[in-house]
């Protein structure tokens, strides 16, 4: 359950980092570091989540 609502968490921060680089690309709002290091954090989390649920499936098999 734990990382439903960690993978359900990081895509709704995916997808507001993805709006502000929408606007920072199409409606000239510039990006600051913040939001870089965020979006570093959570491509870092989606990344994990998804690699450890793959190798916990893959160790279950075995």
């Amino acid at each position: 359950m734990k990382k439903v609502i960690m993978f359900i968490l990081s895509l709704f921060s995916l997808l507001y980092v993805l709006n502000l680089f929408y606007n920072a690309l199409f409606n000239d709002k510039p990006l600051n570091p913040v939001t870089t290091t965020i979006l570093i954090g959570v491509v870092i989390g989606v990344v994990y989540i998804l690699i450890s649920d793959y190798l916990k499936k893959k160790q279950e098999k075995e």
